[in-house]
């Protein structure tokens, strides 16, 4: 009897053991499984962002004039949507109590909001402070003076004096949006160029587009059209958008755009 209860025991022993085995070997397969899933690219995190917030439709203001041959409009899209919630965030912050800390801290929440945070170190070593300090960030002494703190590199300064050419250039809105847009298929075109160089450059065209449109639509306190206010703002985000690339990676791009954009349009208002 005892012999009959000890296989007993036995069998069930092994058949725990058994299965513990599988599950294990379960766990570790499905491990696995996920480790070899592919990570989104920063395009398809931004584009799923756009689709997650459903402001697709929101933030494609009819004045935007679109590039089907730029995949990276989404950005533009989420670049507007930030700028209003952070203008949201910082009502009823005067003159006293604003601070580029103040302002980093609003980016911050934002970014952890939305769930792409962006840590606040980063966003504390971008240079939100320039528009306070010099009366054209875009000069040629400013933009010199990004490339030797090491913000810029020459050809990303030579691409922000190449958008500021158009905008002082162009008469209107669109005809701004529309020369973009043929420098955007000029770099499309250029095979000196490097993928990440394109991408670099497309974003931050599509942010201009984007950011144009959006203050042309706001009522600013200026003595100037909306337009040429706008077009300012439109490339301050450009060069925000290559510093913010430089310290932060794609992710870092929109917010250092949102951030100079903002403070541009707050310095203009006091």
């Amino acid at each position: 009897m005892k012999k009959v209860f000890f296989i007993f025991l036995s069998v069930v022993l092994f058949t725990i053991g058994c299965e513990k085995e599988t599950l294990k070997s379960d766990k570790l397969e499905l491990k696995q499984i996920e480790l070899k899933k592919p990570e989104l690219s920063e395009l398809e995190l931004i584009e799923l962002k756009v689709e997650e917030l459903g402001i697709k439709d929101l933030y494609n203001i009819e004045t935007v004039i679109h590039n089907p041959n730029n995949i990276y409009e989404s950005f533009g899209i989420l670049h507007n949507y930030g700028l209003d919630m952070i203008t949201k965030k910082m009502e009823g912050i005067n003159l006293t109590d604003f601070s580029k800390e103040v302002l980093c801290n609003k980016l911050y929440e934002f970014s952890r909001e939305i769930n792409l945070e962006i840590p606040k170190s980063l966003l504390e070593k971008m240079p939100f402070e320039k528009p306070f300090e010099e009366s054209d960030i875009l000069s040629e002494t400013s933009l010199n003076s990004l490339v030797t703190d090491g913000f810029l590199n020459n050809k990303e300064k030579n691409f922000i004096v190449k958008l500021r050419t158009v905008a002082e250039q162009s008469i209107s809105l669109k005809e701004f949006q529309n020369n973009v847009i043929s420098i955007e298929n000029g770099v499309l075109a250029d095979n000196s160029l490097t993928k990440d160089e394109k991408e670099k450059f497309l974003i931050t065209c599509a942010i201009s587009r984007y950011s144009a449109a959006y203050w042309e639509s706001q009522n600013l306190n200026s003595s100037k059209p909306l337009w040429l206010d706008a077009l300012f703002f439109a490339i301050s985000d450009a060069m925000g958008g290559m510093i913010g690339l430089f310290i932060g990676g794609p992710i870092g791009l929109i917010f250092g755009s949102i951030g100079l954009s903002y403070v541009c349009a707050y310095v203009l208002t006091l």
